[in-house]
């Protein structure tokens, strides 16, 4: 893959270096509308993304071009035929992504069911194996949310072209998101290209620091135990199975919410705010909260066009509970080809379902909405929650990193019976252990300021000297505990 889309390049910053004068300087052209800005950041981003592959870029273009077509002629087309129009979106985007993502996985899914049959069916043509499009879950996504917002009078119509293709191709969130609504970023586009002015600068450079620290220290040096050991699972003892697996758990936190934080800095230096996608999720006290706070979002958008359209809660108790899985099991597909994803996403569907069934006991035990068990009780059991939601989230990662089902199954058993290292298995160091645990807590303490900083100490004077100082100090470890090696970002392969 072309280094460009990496944030943590050298390629990105040379990229940025030149696209950010360039878009203030073309602030000197007489225009309204700052359509000067919105042509040039539309071509940047095109080429942002030509760069990875020039063929693809005519996908997005397609999706673009499809949805904008969809959205004009909601102007024109009577109200009770405007849902052919969602139809016409969806089977669009929905196909571009079937194809290029799932065709492989669901062909050889029928080839296998075929098989148990007695029917041997051709193997899948080598020339429709693409490579999979960097982004296509996210723009396909985004772009179709446009035309659902549309007949459900959520948004209005965009008519210019030009600031609905940057609406869906704005490269600080192109490739890994945020995945954005019609609604809220036509309108940012609109409104901040023409005024141009960085929104909060200092908080968009910590920002920017804190996600390059995220991924540049914390999760590329993570990756030095968790690749091996995922790779070949059976070979490690049941310990350092289990020490992996808690890394990975940070790991792709830190990869992801580290990209959404260097896109969302960006983006307000370009004077456009794009959603918040990640909010402290390890320190989630049950399992809805933690999906109301990872990858806000997907989740968002699996709630309001896949959740409530299946009828949400306002149906039967158990419909509910279906509903929820459905939404997961699609959420778990979303991220990936492969029966583990369905796994990890059924999993997750699960437990959200027993989640909500513990409230309605609770809410039994105390229909005054009180605590049940005594207010003396309540930081105890909000510390023990966290700690099993983060357990719960940790071991079911496992489905989610390990490339076949056999892996899932060897990493399970490996710490179920807390097998020792097979003989001759290669030797991770204590004191490269001792680095990640130690990049680890450095994370949970600047989480833990950033989150108190939010709901308690907004108005502390200290606050603010500190957080003039953070992105020094960011800069400063991402270059003493940085990795030798840079990895791109794990959700480029969604």
């Amino acid at each position: 893959m072309q280094r460009l889309v990496w944030f943590n390049s050298t390629e990105f910053g040379c990229f940025i270096l030149v696209v950010f004068p360039l878009f203030y300087a073309l602030g000197a052209l007489p225009s309204r509308t700052g359509t000067p800005r919105i042509v040039f950041l539309l071509v940047a981003s095109y080429f942002f993304y030509m760069y990875w592959n020039p063929v693809y870029v005519l996908l997005l273009i397609a999706s673009t071009v499809i949805d904008y077509a969809c959205g004009l002629a909601f102007l024109k087309w009577p109200r009770e035929k405007r849902k052919k129009l969602v139809w016409i979106s969806a089977t669009a985007n929905l196909g571009i992504l079937a194809f290029f993502k799932y065709g492989k996985f669901l062909y050889g899914s029928v080839q296998g069911a075929m098989a148990h049959a007695g029917i041997a069916l051709p193997d899948y043509p080598a020339t429709w194996a693409f490579a999979l499009p960097v982004g296509i879950s996210f723009y396909t996504f985004q772009s179709m949310s446009y035309t659902i917002d549309l007949y459900r009078e959520k948004t209005r119509v965009e008519t210019s072209f030009l600031r609905f293709a940057l609406f869906v191709s704005f490269f600080p969130q192109l490739v890994a998101g945020p995945i954005e609504k019609a609604r809220h970023l036509l309108r940012e586009i609109k409104d901040g290209v023409p005024r141009a002015r960085p929104i909060d600068a200092m908080g968009a450079i910590q920002q920017i620091t804190y996600g390059l620290f995220k991924k540049v220290a914390i999760a590329d040096s993570l990756a030095v135990v968790i690749n091996p050991v995922f790779a070949s699972p059976e070979s490690y003892s049941g310990a350092l199975v289990l020490t992996a697996t808690i890394f990975f758990s940070f790991q792709i936190y830190c990869d992801f919410s580290g990209y959404s934080d260097i896109a969302i800095g960006i983006a307000k230096l370009f004077g456009i705010r794009i959603s918040t996608n990640f909010f402290f999720p390890y320190f989630a006290t049950n399992i809805t909260q933690f999906w109301r706070t990872w990858h806000i979002s997907l989740s968002s958008w699996l709630k309001e066009y896949v959740y409530f359209t299946l009828g949400g809660n306002r149906k039967s108790r158990i419909r509910t509970y279906v509903n929820l899985l459905v939404t997961m099991l699609l959420g778990g597909l979303w991220h990936g080809a492969s029966w583990n994803f369905v796994f990890w996403g059924f999993l997750h569907g699960l437990y959200l379902a027993i989640h909500k069934r513990a409230l309605v006991a609770k809410q039994t035990l105390s229909p005054a909405g009180g605590a049940p068990f005594g207010q003396w009780l309540r930081i105890p059991i909000l510390l023990f929650g966290g700690l099993f939601t983060f357990s719960l989230v940790t071991l079911t990662w496992i489905p989610f990193r390990c490339v076949e089902f056999s892996d899932t199954l060897a990493c399970c058993t490996r710490m179920i019976t807390w097998a020792p290292s097979a003989v001759g298995s290669p030797k991770i160091g204590i004191e490269v252990l001792g680095h990640c645990w130690l990049l680890v807590g450095m994370l949970m303490a600047f989480d833990a300021f950033y989150k108190c900083e939010f709901h308690r100490w907004q108005r502390a004077a200290w606050v603010d000297c500190v957080k003039c100082v953070l992105p020094a100090i960011f800069v400063s470890l991402s270059v003493v505990f940085g990795a030798t090696q840079a990895q791109q970002f794990i959700y480029f392969q969604f």
